[in-house]
């Protein structure tokens, strides 16, 4: 099997494996939800949404996950602060595992993280920096 030459590290959020040498852990499912478009929501600016099909989503993932061995995240995405904190709280009510918390707006992702801090949810949640616009 191939292996990385250079030292690898791993983080472990929630009991999740990210990192390693290659083959070292399971590979990591990380399925988005409430991206701008996304059928599920009605309000991108207030945060509301199909329940019952971000339910059905959820499910549909975590048995995915399970089936197939892998670890999971669910990169949760919003537009404003007022959305991020509504999917982020559904998704945490609704799942067990770490949380990429996203948005192309950085003032949502301050307003959110605010929010949580000090709570005991922030060792489930991840600040997702990764944007393909930058």
């Amino acid at each position: 099997m191939f292996k990385l030459s250079t030292e690898q590290h791993t983080a472990v959020i929630n009991n999740t494996h990210i990192g390693g040498q290659p083959g070292e852990w399971p590979t990591v499912l990380c399925g988005s939800i409430f991206f701008a478009g996304h059928k599920i929501v009605k309000d991108p600016e207030a945060g509301i949404f199909d329940e019952q099909a971000a339910l059905e989503l959820l499910k549909t993932e975590g048995r995915l996950a399970d089936e197939y061995g892998l670890g999971r995240m669910v990169d949760v995405i919003g537009e404003t602060g007022t959305a991020l904190k509504s999917y982020v709280k559904f998704v945490l009510e609704n799942t067990d595992c770490p949380l990429l918390v996203d948005s192309s707006s950085v003032r949502a992702l301050l307003d959110a993280f605010q929010y949580f801090a000090g709570s005991q949810v922030m060792e489930r949640l991840v600040y997702n920096s990764i944007d393909p616009r930058h």
